[in-house]
């Protein structure tokens, strides 16, 4: 039992009603007020993840293999999200990781970029690439095992790609960190380097040069419809939204695992993922849409690969709604620390409202 629940059953057993309401009511406006703080938290982290993807394609659309401007100029291209995804040390830890990943193939160089839609602390995000730094060293072999080619140590570049406004304030500290700092102009729909000696610390010349003058971003390009790091939640709904495209004219929106197998396979861009692991995916995604009330088995009897599943939702316009809606209410329904705060804030509350009355 809490101090909480020992101080409401005290006032209750000494028939002290009025302090046991004032207690309660306490603890039922800290809870309102922790839940408001939740949802919001919960909200502005979906969005800030939406900024974020959308950031992370501008970074990605001149390097698309074949039509990207970047890709035609430079050589780079872009060869996968999230590349060390999975991976862990020694320790089975998780390791630090890249967004995106471009390789060149003729002289066997790479770029590591971190993307930053908005620095906040630029310390945290260089000790960020730092650490994924190191971890791209440990695991240079199975990064060449998937690019075929042999990556050198001296080939890689690391990259913080960040908004034009706020590259003049931290490009310092990134060249004193050896990351080379990118400049972002969402507006003119360039990527740029201003200042020709920062672009001269990229290994190889043909992309240092067009840095100067600057990469377009072409207009409507959206590769990436989430990364493999990617809240399930936002995962969720791009899963929804292309079944129901595929499934369209249909009056019962029904598919398979195998489906949505199929789908982050194709959509993930990390082809160091295996097929174990994007089942497993598979299958929390499903469990989401389970949890959420947004979809239902058919036939649950079934194995894994043959079970359908229904999705309840009759319109594509309220996938994405109705997900995030219903994600968050199943966030608040399971987040027992509110309950914890709220009464550990209504007891302190209560005993300093006391011991006020007693120095008075």
């Amino acid at each position: 039992m809490d101090r909480y629940e020992t101080l409401s059953k005290s006032l209750e057993k000494r028939g002290l009603k009025e302090d046991l309401s004032k207690l309660k009511n306490s603890y039922r406006h800290r809870t309102k007020r922790l839940k408001e703080q939740y949802k919001a938290d919960c909200e502005n982290n979906l969005k800030q993840e939406d900024i974020s993807l959308d950031f992370t394609n501008k970074c990605i659309a001149p390097f698309q293999n074949d039509i990207g401007p970047g890709f035609k100029k430079t050589g780079y291209f872009f060869i996968g999200a999230d590349p060390l995804y999975g991976m862990t040390d020694d320790s089975g830890k998780l390791i630090s990781n890249f967004d995106i990943m471009l390789f060149e193939k003729e002289l066997e160089c790479s770029i590591l970029i971190e993307c930053k839609s908005s620095i906040t602390n630029i310390s945290r995000d260089i000790q960020q690439v730092n650490n994924a730094r190191q971890s791209t060293i440990d695991k240079l072999s199975t990064l060449s095992e998937f690019v075929k080619s042999d990556l050198k140590e001296e080939n890689l570049d690391y990259v913080i790609a960040m908004p034009s406004d706020q590259w003049p304030e931290h490009k310092d500290e990134c060249i004193s960190n050896d990351i080379i700092p990118w400049s972002v102009n969402a507006h003119k729909r360039k990527i740029y380097i201003p200042d020709p000696d920062i672009c001269e610390l990229h290994n190889n010349d043909k992309i240092a040069n067009h840095l100067q003058g600057g990469i377009d971003i072409p207009i409507g390009s959206r590769l990436l419809t989430f990364l493999p790091s990617s809240n399930n939640c936002r995962i969720l709904q791009q899963v929804c939204n292309r079944l129901m495209i595929s499934h369209k004219g249909w009056d019962e929106f029904i598919f398979s695992p195998v489906e949505v197998y199929q789908f982050l396979r194709a959509e993930e861009y990390n082809f160091l993922l295996s097929d174990t692991s994007t089942k497993r995916k598979s299958e929390k995604i499903l469990g989401l849409g389970e949890k959420l009330d947004i979809l239902e088995k058919v036939n649950p009897s079934k194995s894994w690969d043959q079970t359908d599943y229904r999705l309840k939702l009759k319109s594509i316009r309220y996938v994405e709604p109705t997900i995030k809606d219903q994600y968050i209410k199943q966030k608040l329904k399971t987040n027992q620390d509110i309950e914890k705060i709220a009464k550990e804030d209504a007891y302190n509350e209560y005993i300093s409202s006391r011991k006020k009355i007693t120095d008075y």
